[in-house]
């Protein structure tokens, strides 16, 4: 399991998708039935846990590249149809020496896992809302704090998320 990947952050939203269509419809707040939506939906972003994000993906990057068949294993796994606390579990009990390198940065492993949803969820709402694809933030998929968060750091955050991605991507065959 290496950290959620852009499909399986997708694969996750996918199954969010009415709180992130173009045309939300209405809906009574706190109508969401998935516990680890809402969590995600509703963790605090804050530049002190991007830095920490941050620290945990490159910790893990160098991990993968100094070992090329955990970075296998890593990429076969795949958790995208996991809850929170599966891929939590998956990569304390399988990958040890991950969950090692995300406890370094100072985060728990559930932390890292959701704070990597959050992160993703809420750059690509932000995101679609800066090209026009959203006219407003559908209620209840980001919070007014993290949407003021990413809006303010924007061209900081998805560098840093285009760089989750090389690093993801580094090692892979063309």
């Amino acid at each position: 399991m290496r950290p959620p990947s852009v499909r399986a952050v997708l694969a996750f939203l996918i199954a969010a998708a009415p709180a992130v269509r173009a045309d939300p419809p209405a809906e009574k707040p706190g109508a969401e039935k998935d516990p680890d939506v809402t969590e995600v939906r509703a963790y605090p972003l804050t530049q002190e846990k991007v830095d920490q994000l941050a620290a945990a993906n490159g910790a893990l990057h160098k991990l993968t590249q100094a070992d090329p068949a955990l970075r296998k294993r890593l990429e076969d796994d795949d958790d995208s149809d996991q809850s929170i606390a599966q891929m939590t579990k998956n990569m304390e009990t399988k990958y040890p020496q991950a969950a090692k390198a995300i406890r370094g940065a100072g985060l728990s492993v559930r932390e890292f896992v959701v704070l990597e949803l959050a992160f993703t969820n809420d750059l690509m709402i932000v995101g679609m809302k800066r090209q026009g694809t959203l006219k407003a933030y559908p209620r209840g998929a980001i919070t007014a704090e993290n949407a003021a968060f990413v809006e303010a750091n924007y061209e900081k955050l998805k560098a840093l998320a285009d760089q989750f991605d090389d690093e993801a991507d580094d090692g892979d065959d063309p």
